[in-house]
């Protein structure tokens, strides 16, 4: 393999690497998928799959900028053809309510109203009286997304490897990149030989800068105390199910947090701080910071009482987070390349646009403008501003 030339080298096979390589392979460019971990083959169900900290996160149409709205679009219906392709179920539609402060709310709903996405605008008291089970009083404003819902992620990873690998693609894991070089020809150099190509993605997540020491901007990596919470009585667990409890963001300020049905573990809500502990590659964290349970803790004691506060969480998990410093996407060319792209410090949002992402980033490698303007998400906002 080492001896081939690809027209395309994707490094990092997470939810982004994974769609634009699958995107790059079906549209006739050869593509190398290269990952540093073993990607775990299940026998019974015949495709490879990436190790994810979680099974379900959310998808919405709902966003505060306006840039994210042509790329969720595109993800929903990229996901439709899939379902069908497959025959398997690869998200659940739970709808979704946004509890926060005015401005925010309406700011939200013009921005679904530009882009004639459904959606309304409740009060507290009418949140209330469609779910019960959340208390929210008079200074919080609400929005319902009922397009909403859960990925169930792990499933998404695997089918894209899955029809990359049918699509002709090849594989290469357990293989961490130590370098690499930019000229005529892209040089990816490993402990198992030196791959070449054409064009090359590096979708790293929170290794980016440590591939990428040169980057001008540096990522922000949070691990995230993934809490759940059970309820406090026997015959109300049916209230964390999908059926009964939606996908709920609740934001104060730059506080906020975001919450899951019962999908991940059976009768288990989960329910998480959307801020996580700053960490370094380095250095494991082995104790993470109280706080975030703490705040969340206090949150579900007033909001969702009938959560069992007290007594939780039932469970954490960890979560790993590679922000930037705005803490919008970074998609672009290396600097001073023509060859590579980079595609990361997804902030703990781009998941669901993993789909569409790797449909753009297939884009620009062929020389065509993406479907979507990714503008913003440019490494220039990072470069300081001229006086002159």
């Amino acid at each position: 393999m080492t001896n081939d030339v690809f027209d395309m080298i994707v490094v990092g096979a997470g939810i982004i690497g994974t769609c634009a390589a699958y995107h790059a392979q079906k549209a006739g460019l050869r593509t190398l998928l290269i990952e540093q971990v073993r990607l775990k083959f299940k026998s019974e169900t015949k495709y490879f799959m990436f190790p994810v900290p979680s099974w379900a996160w959310i998808w919405k149409y709902a966003h505060t900028d306006p840039q994210y709205l042509p790329l969720v679009k595109d993800s929903y219906e990229q996901i439709e053809q899939m379902e069908k392709l497959r025959g398997e179920k690869l998200w659940i539609k739970t709808g979704m309510v946004w509890m926060g402060q005015k401005a925010e709310i309406e700011g939200v709903a013009k921005i679904l109203s530009d882009f004639k996405c459904d959606h309304e605008l409740l009060s507290s008291s009418e949140i209330g009286k469609r779910y019960p089970s959340l208390k929210y009083g008079e200074e919080w404003a609400g929005l319902v997304d009922p397009m909403a819902g859960c990925i169930l992620a792990d499933r998404w990873l695997a089918v894209f490897q899955d029809e990359f690998r049918k699509a002709g693609g090849a594989i290469c894991d357990e293989t961490r990149v130590d370098s690499f070089e930019d000229g005529e020809m892209v040089q990816i150099k490993t402990r198992k030989g030196v791959f070449r190509s054409k064009k090359a993605v590096f979708a790293l997540g929170t290794w980016i800068n440590k591939l990428i020491p040169g980057l001008p901007v540096q990522s922000r990596n949070e691990l995230i105390s993934v809490a759940y919470w059970r309820s406090k009585s026997e015959k109300d667990e049916h209230l964390t199910e999908p059926a009964n409890y939606p996908i709920l963001l609740a934001n104060e300020g730059r506080i906020g947090w975001y919450s899951l049905p019962s999908v991940d573990y059976k009768g288990a809500v989960k329910f998480a701080y959307h801020e996580g502990q700053v960490y370094d590659l380095n250095n494991e964290v082995v104790d993470m910071d109280q706080k975030f349970i703490d705040a969340t803790r206090e949150h579900i004691r007033v909001h969702v009482p009938f959560l069992d506060a007290e007594n939780g969480p039932w469970r954490v998990d960890r979560c790993k987070y590679a922000m930037s410093p705005d803490e919008h996407y970074i998609i672009d060319f290396l600097p001073g390349s023509g060859n590579i792209q980079v595609a990361g410090c997804m902030s703990g949002t781009g998941y669901k646009n993993g789909p569409s992402l790797g449909k753009a980033l297939t884009q620009i490698a062929l020389g065509k403008r993406p479907f979507a303007d990714l503008s913003s998400f440019s490494l220039n906002r990072f470069t300081p501003k001229s006086k002159m």
